[in-house]
C-alpha cells in the first residue's frame, strides 16, 4: 500500500511540474498574484481521498502509455502495483506505465532535458540512494 501511494504522490508531483514548467516568475502564489495551475492542482489533491485520487488518476491514464524514469527498480513494481489498483476500481482501465533506469548517473541529464524542453516524457521519477538505511 505504501509502494502505491508513493507512486501516486510522484504521478501528482510530476504532473504539477510539468504543468508548472514554463510558467512565468508570476506563477510563485502570494496575495496579489494568481496561483500557476501546478498550485491550483496540488490544492485540490491535497483535499482528495485516496479513491478520489485514484478516480482522478483513472480518467486522466485510461488509455495511454506513462513513462516513468528512476535509479531503482522499486519503481517498476510500484508502477505495476498502481495499475492494479486502478484496475481494482475501474475493470476496463487499460493505461500502462513504461519504467527505464539508465545507468552511470544519465538519469539527471536525461530528466533535465525532458524538463526543459517544450514537450514532456516523463510522468513520474523515483530517485533513491541505497546508500541510505
Amino acid at each position: 500500500m505504501k509502494k502505491l501511494i508513493s507512486v501516486l504522490l510522484i504521478l501528482t508531483t510530476v504532473s504539477a511540474l510539468l504543468v508548472g514548467c514554463g510558467t512565468s516568475q508570476n506563477s510563485k502564489t502570494s496575495k496579489n498574484v494568481e496561483k500557476s495551475e501546478a498550485d491550483k492542482i496540488i490544492e485540490q489533491a491535497e483535499k482528495m481521498t485516496l479513491e478520489e485520487l485514484y478516480k482522478k488518476a483513472i480518467e486522466e491514464s485510461n488509455g495511454k502509455i506513462m513513462y516513468g524514469i528512476g535509479n531503482s527498480s522499486r519503481g517498476a513494481t510500484a508502477a505495476t502495483g498502481f495499475i492494479e489498483a486502478l484496475q481494482k476500481i475501474d475493470s476496463s482501465y487499460n493505461g500502462t506505465i513504461e519504467w527505464s533506469q539508465p545507468k552511470n548517473n544519465s538519469i539527471f541529464t536525461l530528466l533535465n532535458a525532458d524538463i526543459t524542453s517544450s514537450s514532456h516524457t516523463y510522468s513520474m521519477t523515483l530517485i533513491q540512494d541505497g546508500n541510505q538505511n
